[in-house]
C-alpha cells in the first residue's frame, strides 16, 4: 500500500498524521509526505518579518521538516517540496494542480490524507480543494481522508470515520513535533507567545489520529 499525505506547511503532517505516517512506515508501507508552500510567512503575521526573515524562516522550516520527517520513518526521496508561498496558494492554485496531478499519476497511491475544507486556513482550504480537483481530473480512485488542524463549526459530510491507534508511535510523533522549533517555542525576540500554542500541542499529543473518508 502506498500513502500520499499533503500538508499545506512544514508541520502540518506531522501534528495531524505523525503517528499514522510512523505507524506505517515502521510496518514496511511507503508514505510519500509533500509540502505544499514553503512556510516563510507564519511569524510575518506577528508582524515579524526580520529576525528571522521570511527567506530565513523557508530554510528553517525546510531543515525541520526533513528531521521531524526522517524521525517517522519517511525516506529522503519520498519528502516533495512544492513550494508555493506561504498563505498565497490559491493564488498558484492552477501551477499546484498540476505538480500534484504528477505525483497522483506517478505514485498512484492507495491512500491520500488532506487537510479538511473547513479549516481556518485558506491555504489548507486550498490544499483540499487543489487535491480533490486533480484526483477528479485524473479519474483516480484513492481512498481520501481529511484531517484536522483547526477547523470551523461547518459540517462535513463523510462516507466513514477512521480512527487510527497511534500509542505505539506517540513518543515518535512526540520526538517529530520538537523538531518544529520555529513553530512550538518562542523562536524570534519580537515573539510574545509560540506560533503554535501549548493547548494546540497538546491536541496533536493523544494517542488517536481520526480522519474523515470524503471519497
Amino acid at each position: 500500500m502506498k500513502t500520499i499525505v499533503f500538508s499545506p506547511h512544514p508541520d502540518d503532517e506531522t501534528f495531524a498524521c505523525g503517528g499514522t505516517i510512523a505507524s506505517k512506515t515502521a510496518s514496511g508501507e511507503e508514505v510519500i509526505v509533500v509540502i505544499m508552500t514553503d512556510g516563510r510567512n507564519s511569524h510575518k503575521m506577528m508582524g515579524i518579518e526580520d529576525d528571522p526573515s521570511p527567506s530565513e524562516l523557508t530554510e528553517i522550516r525546510k531543515r525541520e521538516c526533513e528531521l521531524a520527517s526522517s524521525i517517522l520513518g519517511v525516506k529522503k526521496e519520498n519528502l516533495l517540496f512544492l513550494g508555493f508561498e506561504d498563505i498565497y496558494l490559491y493564488e498558484s492554485r492552477e501551477a499546484a494542480r498540476g505538480q500534484v496531478s504528477h505525483i497522483l499519476t506517478e505514485h498512484n497511491p492507495s491512500e491520500v490524507f488532506i487537510p479538511a475544507r473547513n479549516e481556518f486556513h485558506p491555504d489548507h482550504i486550498s490544499t483540499n480543494l487543489i487535491v480533490a480537483a486533480a484526483i477528479k481530473e485524473l479519474g483516480i480512485n484513492p481512498r481520501v481522508y481529511e484531517y484536522s488542524i483547526i477547523t470551523t463549526t461547518e459540517p462535513r459530510a463523510a462516507m466513514g470515520f477512521l480512527e487510527i491507534d497511534v500509542s505505539g508511535t506517540l513518543d515518535r510523533k512526540k520526538e517529530a513535533i520538537r523538531a518544529y522549533k520555529s513553530q512550538i517555542n518562542i523562536f524570534s525576540p519580537k515573539q510574545k507567545r509560540p506560533i503554535v500554542s501549548p493547548y494546540q500541542l497538546f491536541a496533536f499529543m493523544r494517542d488517536k489520529e481520526c480522519f474523515l473518508r470524503v471519497l
